[in-house]
């Protein structure tokens, strides 16, 4: 799901951006063992969004993460996905949508 997101977009990695990240999710899920691994990605997507996909994965848009006057706006976005994946929202919409899917198949051949 990442992977069609994305589309071969560059993802931003650099070793300093990757730390501060790191540290960011660290505190974000301190104290909650019961939360999935968690990946967090930034890319180059020319939109100000962030999503998160299904198997603990989260996008940010580079262009988000410019637009955010502070840290804590970043961290608060990011505190939001983190939700999602907790509460297994994108594998929640996964089986809607193939259910929806499935009944159309009956209904229309």
């Amino acid at each position: 799901m990442e992977a069609t997101i994305v589309n071969g977009t560059k993802a931003c990695s650099s070793p300093k951006g990757q730390s501060a990240l790191g540290a960011m999710v660290a505190n974000l899920v301190e104290g909650n063992p019961d939360l999935p691994p968690i990946a967090v990605h930034i890319y180059k997507i020319p939109i100000m969004n962030a999503f998160a996909v299904s198997g603990g994965s989260i996008i940010i848009t580079e262009e988000l993460i410019g637009t955010a006057g502070r840290p804590d706006e970043s961290a608060s976005v990011l505190a939001h996905e983190i939700g999602h994946v907790a509460h297994l929202h994108p594998e929640a919409q996964l089986v809607l949508l193939m259910g929806v899917e499935v009944l159309e198949n009956i209904f229309t051949g």
